[in-house]
This record gives C-alpha cells, sequence and structure tokens, in this order.
C-alpha cells in the first residue's frame, strides 16, 4: 500500500546522478530543525553564518536600505527620504555589520582575481617572450607581423569593454613590454634600508659628468664619421642606449676597449653613417630618440625608429608636427598611435631659417641645435617663441659642443646662425659635471656634516649650475670651484638667509624638500618654509611632496611642513631589525627623488627603498659612495678590496744574521 504523501515528495524533492545510477539526496531533518530555532550546531546562530559564508546576499539590502535606513515588514519598507536614497555618495558600505561584511567580500574577492589575473599576465609575458626570440623587441618580419595580428585582435576586443582607444593602446603596449622576474631574481630581489654613518664627511670622488653632452659629442661624431674618444664614461643607460643606437645605424663604437681605462668609449673613424632602410631602437631615452630623429632628417631616405614601453605610450606628437619644417615627417607604424613605432621619411631639404615653437622640450632643443654640425648646411634658428628659461639653457648646454667642433655659434638677439665650414673636432673633449646629481652628492656634508670634493669641471656655464649653488648656500654650505674639482664644506649657519622667489628647475625640488624636512626636525632658526618654496606649480608635484614627507612624520602643503598628526603617522611607523628602526618600503618615482629620500635617511635612519636601481641607471656610483660614507669611494667593492690587501700586505721579512 502507498503513501500519497511520500509519493508527492518523490516527485518534488531533488535528484542527483553519480554515475549511470540516481541517487535521492538524504534529507537532515535535525539540520532543518536547528535552523528554524536559530542554531547552526556549532555556537553559531543561522543567519550569522550565512552572513559569513554568502556576504553578497546583503547587497540588495544594503542598497535598498541605504545609510542609517529602517525596513519595515509593513509595506512602507524605506522610510528613507528620496533624495537621501538617491545621492550614492552616502551610501556607505561599511555602515553595520552588513555592509562591513559586504566590504570584507569583495576585497577578499578582488584580491582572489588579481592572482589569477598575475598567472595570467605570467604566461602571457612566456608567449610574448617566445615571439621575440628573447629580444626586447620584435626583430624578424614573423615576429613583428605575429605581434600585429595581437595587436588587431586587441583592438577588436578592446571595443567590448573600453570606449578609450587611447588607453586601451597604451595598456596593449604595457602589457606587450611586461618583463616578469624568475623565481632566482624574485629571491634575490630586496629592498634597501638607508641607514647612513653620521659621522663627518670626508673624501674625495670622481663627480658625475654631463650625460646629454656625452650624447650629443657621440652621435655627432659617429654620424660624421670622426674619430672620438672618452677616457672613462659611467654605464648609464641614456648613454648605452646612444650608442646602442649609433651602432644599428653603421657606426664603429667600442667600449671598454683593450688597453684602456674601465669605461672608456672609442668612436672609429669611418664614412659618415645612414639610415635608409634601418629600424634603429633608441631604447627608454628621449634624448636619444630626438637625436637620431634629427640627425637623420637631414639626409634623404626612409628608416624606422621604435623604443620601450615608455616612448610606445609617450605623446610625440609635437615633433611629428615639428619634422615638416626640416622636409620629414613621422608615420605612425601602430594607427591612431601618437608614440614610438614610427616611420621616418626625410628628403633632406634642410630650409635657411625654422621657426622653433613654444611647447619644445629642453631635450628636443639641444638636439636640435646640435643636428647642423651633421647637416653642414646654413641655416638659422629663431628661438623668440621658446621660453627665456628652455632658450639660455639649450644655448648654454650646445656651446660646448660646438666648441669641441671648433664652431663658434653666432647668437643675434633670438636668433642662432650656423655657418657651414671645415670642422675640427677635438678627439678627446672634456665633459663637465652634471650640475643636478652633483648638487645632491654635494649636499651629503649638509646633513652629516663635514666637506666633500668631486673631481671634474664644474659648469659655471650653466644656469643649473647658479640654482644648485644656491640651494647649497641655503643649507649654510660654501662652494670652491677650482679648474679641476669642486668642494663644498659647512661654512655658516643653515637656513637663515632665505631662498630668493625664483623659479627653480624640477630636478631640485626632491633636493629642497629634503632640505626643508632637515630645516623642520632640527628645529634649526629659519624663514617660514611658505616663503622658501621657490617652484611654480608646473616645477612641483605636491602630491608626491606629501607622500615623500609623510614618511618623515611631516604634513605638505604648497610648500609649508608641519608635524604629521599622531593617527596619520600610525600608517608609516616602523619595526626594529639588527638595531635599526626599518620603516614601510616606498617605491620612487625616477633617480632624484630616491637621492633626496637617501639624504632624507639622515634625519631618520632605517628609510627602505624599494627601486634603488633607477639611481644605479642614472649613476653608477652613487650608491658606493653612499655606503662608504663617511670616508666615501666611487670605487666597487671588489675594487676597494682589492686596493686594501695590497695595502695590508705585511712588509717584507728582513734576514737578520746573528753571530
Amino acid at each position: 500500500m502507498t503513501d500519497p504523501k511520500r509519493d508527492e515528495e518523490k516527485k518534488t524533492s531533488p535528484r542527483t546522478f553519480s554515475g549511470a545510477k540516481m541517487v535521492r539526496p538524504r534529507r537532515d531533518v535535525g539540520m532543518e530543525q536547528r535552523a528554524k530555532e536559530g542554531d547552526c550546531g556549532d555556537g553559531e546562530t543561522w543567519p550569522s553564518l550565512r552572513e559569513r559564508r554568502e556576504p553578497w546576499r546583503k547587497q540588495g539590502d544594503v542598497a535598498r536600505n541605504g545609510e542609517g535606513g529602517e525596513h519595515d515588514r509593513s509595506g512602507d519598507r524605506h522610510r528613507k527620504d528620496a533624495g537621501a536614497r538617491q545621492d550614492p555618495s552616502r551610501r556607505e558600505f561599511s555602515d553595520g555589520p552588513r555592509g562591513e561584511h559586504r566590504l570584507r567580500g569583495a576585497a577578499t574577492a578582488l584580491i582572489a582575481l588579481d592572482r589569477d589575473l598575475m598567472k595570467l599576465l605570467v604566461r602571457r609575458a612566456v608567449l610574448v617572450s617566445r615571439i621575440r626570440n628573447g629580444r626586447d623587441h620584435a626583430s624578424s618580419p614573423e615576429a613583428v607581423q605575429s605581434e600585429k595580428a595581437v595587436r588587431m585582435a586587441w583592438e577588436t576586443g578592446a571595443l567590448a569593454f573600453s570606449k578609450d582607444p587611447r588607453f586601451t593602446r597604451q595598456l596593449f603596449t604595457l602589457l606587450q613590454d611586461l618583463k616578469v622576474l624568475s623565481k632566482e631574481q624574485a629571491e634575490q630581489s630586496s629592498t634597501f634600508i638607508l641607514a647612513p654613518s653620521r659621522k663627518a664627511v670626508a673624501g674625495e670622488v670622481e663627480g658625475p659628468v654631463d650625460i646629454r653632452t656625452a650624447q650629443m659629442h657621440i652621435a655627432v661624431a659617429a654620424c660624421r664619421g670622426d674619430s672620438l674618444f672618452f677616457d672613462a664614461l659611467p654605464s648609464a643607460e641614456a648613454l648605452l642606449d646612444t650608442i646602442n643606437a649609433c651602432v644599428q645605424a653603421g657606426a664603429a663604437i667600442s667600449r671598454h676597449a683593450e688597453g684602456r681605462s674601465p669605461g672608456s668609449v672609442a668612436v672609429r673613424r669611418g664614412a659618415p653613417l645612414s639610415f635608409t632602410g634601418k629600424a634603429i631602437y633608441v631604447g627608454e631615452n628621449f634624448f636619444t630618440l630626438y637625436l637620431m630623429a634629427f640627425l637623420a632628417a637631414g639626409r634623404s631616405g626612409v628608416c624606422r625608429l621604435t623604443g620601450g614601453a615608455r616612448l610606445k605610450g609617450a605623446d610625440i606628437s609635437f615633433l611629428r608636427q615639428l619634422l615638416p619644417v626640416f622636409g620629414a615627417r613621422l608615420a605612425p607604424v601602430v594607427p591612431r598611435s601618437q608614440g614610438l613605432p614610427v616611420s621616418l621619411e626625410s628628403s633632406g631639404d634642410i630650409p635657411s631659417h625654422a621657426p622653433l615653437p613654444a611647447d619644445l622640450p629642453l631635450e628636443a632643443v639641444c638636439a636640435l641645435l646640435s643636428a647642423p654640425l651633421v647637416w653642414n648646411v646654413p641655416i638659422t634658428f629663431d628661438l623668440a617663441a621658446l621660453p627665456a628659461s628652455v632658450a639660455a639653457a639649450a644655448l648654454a648646454r650646445i656651446a660646448p659642443v660646438y666648441l669641441a667642433c671648433g664652431v663658434d655659434m653666432e647668437n643675434r638677439g633670438s636668433h642662432l646662425i650656423y655657418t657651414p665650414g671645415t670642422l675640427h673636432p677635438s678627439e678627446m673633449p672634456r665633459l663637465p659635471l652634471e650640475p643636478s646629481l652633483s648638487a645632491y652628492l654635494l649636499s651629503l656634508p649638509a646633513f652629516a656634516g663635514g666637506s666633500l670634493t668631486l673631481r671634474g669641471v664644474w659648469p659655471l656655464h650653466l644656469p643649473e649650475s647658479r640654482e644648485a649653488e644656491l640651494l647649497l648656500s641655503w643649507a649654510g654650505m660654501g662652494i670652491r670651484a677650482l679648474d679641476e674639482s669642486v668642494t663644498v664644506e659647512a661654512t655658516r649657519p643653515p637656513f637663515v638667509q632665505p631662498l630668493p622667489h625664483s623659479d627653480l628647475s624640477p630636478e631640485f625640488f626632491p633636493l629642497f624638500l629634503a632640505l626643508a624636512a632637515k630645516n623642520r626636525l632640527i628645529g634649526a632658526s629659519g624663514p617660514p618654509l611658505q616663503q622658501a618654496a621657490p617652484f611654480s606649480a608646473e616645477h612641483r608635484d605636491d602630491a608626491l611632496a606629501r607622500e615623500f614627507c609623510a614618511r618623515l612624520g611631516l604634513h605638505y602643503e604648497k610648500g609649508c611642513l608641519s608635524p604629521l598628526p599622531e593617527d596619520a603617522c600610525d600608517a608609516f611607523s616602523g619595526i626594529k631589525e639588527g638595531g635599526v628602526t626599518a620603516y614601510p618600503a616606498w617605491a620612487s618615482p625616477d633617480a632624484l627623488w630616491s637621492m633626496a629620500y637617501s639624504l632624507a635617511a639622515f634625519l631618520r635612519p632605517g628609510l627602505r627603498l624599494a627601486n634603488p636601481g633607477n639611481v644605479t641607471s642614472v649613476m653608477p656610483s652613487f650608491w658606493n659612495i653612499y655606503n662608504t660614507l663617511p670616508n666615501p669611494s666611487d670605487l666597487p667593492r671588489r675594487k676597494r678590496e682589492s686596493a686594501q690587501e695590497q695595502t695590508d700586505e705585511k712588509a717584507p721579512r728582513r734576514r737578520v744574521i746573528a753571530d
């Protein structure tokens, strides 16, 4: 005899299949009873367990009720006024326990999703490296076509999630140039704990030379087919990019030649360079791009310029607008792209008069003014539209290059006139010191005391050198420049004389912040810092300055420093490691900010720097000098140890004959 109630349950109960056998799930009467009573069996109530496991179910209730709204089961569910309910800014996700559960659930889901994205990015980077055969860029025609097909598929698919084509192109460029660390590299990578010696500085080191001047000398000599030799140049990435670009164009350049000092660079005499039909990789350096573009514009032909991710995502439309004045044009290889790669088509027809636009960067002006040394045609540059500071800085930087080639610049008001003639270039030109990098090194005695000497020619002709002297003098440093060196030492109390209200170069803004922090933290008497911020709004980054100063326990607001509130200081508190308080790591945006951060470590030892390599790419000897204070040495550790071993060798034994 069948039970009608049981038959009805068979029809409505869910069924699952295990292989070929149908299995009905077992009914847990006890669990249903506990759920009705509100007990889940392990000390928790059923609603709290459901909120912990499925916080997203509360999303609808939070969005409907809003902040502080009541839920009425009698029909009028929303007692909050309609205006507040429609204001999304007043809906706080963390309002009450339901909002907190929802926020934690969303954050957990995002963290898991980011992990999956990182795994996919690693797989994608491996496939890109396979297409490029392990190189930084596609070199073979097959690789170029493969990347083109991938890019076209990306642009087609990107229309489904973004209406900004420029953003999607930049994102694709970043993904293509993503570099993934190996397991060994990830284990070796670590942050720098900055804990410099506070003893008085006393030493003499080789100063950083002006890399831009060296780049102009090498590019001009290589394009003309002249010989050139530099005894010792740092392995800065910008310099290596220029050397590699010239080599790809056909120049004969050797580094670390046998019998020469380390860092030597030699350009051998040969035929003038021809850019026709060549693909030139300019790396990540804008100045190398400008040099190659303007030098190649003087000769008829077609070439391709490509570079790294930084130049691929850059906007060089001003260069595309300027080159037609010189009979050349840039055509993007990637449709609708504003950066590299580009195809450069030039006629070699250089005009006799060329006005320069007002928005031309300083590096582009310097590269353009050096090009007539290769073109060797009469031309007059009109600099009237340029800002006075940019024009003065460009003329000051190009003067040593013209002088080394035996050419006198003829400057009539705002016009620079070049007259062709027989050049007599120097085979071993002298390079001046780079004023901005030198200023950060010369600031070491301002924090630790003592004196420091840099070997090299102090560039009195550059405006940046006068700005560096201004900041160092404000910090109480006296500067003595000789023919072959420059020395600084503390000669008067710091921060007594106010800085004049002039617009300094942006390269000195991080240095100013470090010096101003010393003034505030040490308590030296000086003018209000509102009056000591000689930078225009365009030459300072207030958001970055706030982040920099917050790690020193200071609050920054438009040049004014004040103590940071205690609740804000907790985010940057440190922990003791080996007798030194280590603070959270900071990833600086460039080398100058990293150098300023290393100076700030004199005020707060234990600061962590996550990317010290950006300093090494600009000035390889900086960390050697920093780590050997108070008696700095610019030699690498191996050479220092070798020199120390030779010094510590025991004196030879003397044979004594006794009767």
